[in-house]
């Protein structure tokens, strides 16, 4: 449903947020947490983020598998669901992928230049996640159907999509 899929991604959405401490005090001088964060480990934060992004992708899958038995959303909206997911997949990719070059970096300069990878990459998968929530949150407000009312109890409204536990 739409509703599960937003909560995967707001939960995807919290998990960017979070930092990893890294291994070295010289690393930690270079990348500071952000604000209201809570420390995990890199490879609990990549386990997480592969579960609630994959369960967006399914979602979305089974939706475009079922379009006849949809009547929750129109199919172009599943095509631009489906459009998001994918582009929420490759930035959470590269979003792993700059976690990993922070953590096994050791050389300063290179150190600095994973550290400004890893702020635009966490922007993009973060900018991605809301895109796919507007994405959602449009297609069950906008599209007319019986069980709409139901749908739009269970969906959250921007001010509750976006603070994080």
């Amino acid at each position: 449903s739409i509703a599960s899929m937003i909560v995967s991604t707001r939960n995807a959405r919290c998990l960017m947020a979070e930092y990893y401490p890294n291994e070295s005090e010289k690393h930690r001088k270079h990348l500071s947490p952000p604000i209201n964060s809570l420390a995990s480990t890199s490879k609990l934060i990549m386990n997480r983020l592969d579960t609630n992004v994959g369960k967006a992708l399914g979602k979305v899958k089974k939706m475009e598998s079922n379009r006849t038995a949809s009547v929750l959303i129109s199919s172009s909206d599943v095509d631009l669901l489906r459009e998001k997911v994918s582009e929420l997949v490759k930035t959470t990719i590269a979003y792993k992928d700059a976690i990993k070059a922070t953590c096994c970096s050791s050389n300063t300069n290179s150190t600095k230049a994973a550290g400004l990878t890893l702020v635009e990459t966490r922007l993009a998968a973060l900018a991605a996640c809301d895109e796919f929530y507007y994405r959602c949150y449009y297609a069950c407000f906008f599209f007319g159907s019986a069980n709409q009312a139901d749908l739009t109890s269970l969906v959250p409204h921007p001010p509750t999509y976006f603070t994080c536990p």
